[in-house]
């Protein structure tokens, strides 16, 4: 196993939040990474500029409250992730 691998391990079957280069940001279970996309399941896909919330303020209300789920899967191309985190690393 490469290290690479190690790490994302992690995050496979987990919440993880996907900040891309885009108008949106991505929470839901990670299912599978290449160096071309993401995949997520039971996915909430946002679109930061509907709604009066800061990115940031959406992702606290995920976390303590419920992620709004509005798409079963989601494909996200890699070249537009900028970071991946785990949901519950979320400091609130």
């Amino acid at each position: 196993m490469k290290s690479t691998d190690k790490i994302l391990e992690k995050y496979l079957n987990q919440q993880v939040i996907v900040d891309t280069n885009t108008n949106f940001v991505f929470i839901g279970t990670l299912v599978e990474m290449t160096p071309d996309y993401v995949l997520l399941q039971n996915a909430d896909a946002h679109d930061i500029t509907q709604g009066s919330s800061s990115k940031e303020r959406y992702l606290i209300e995920s976390k303590k409250y419920v992620v709004k789920i509005n798409r079963k899967e989601v494909l996200i191309r890699g070249d537009k992730v900028v970071s991946i985190s785990l949901l519950e690393d979320l400091i609130v």
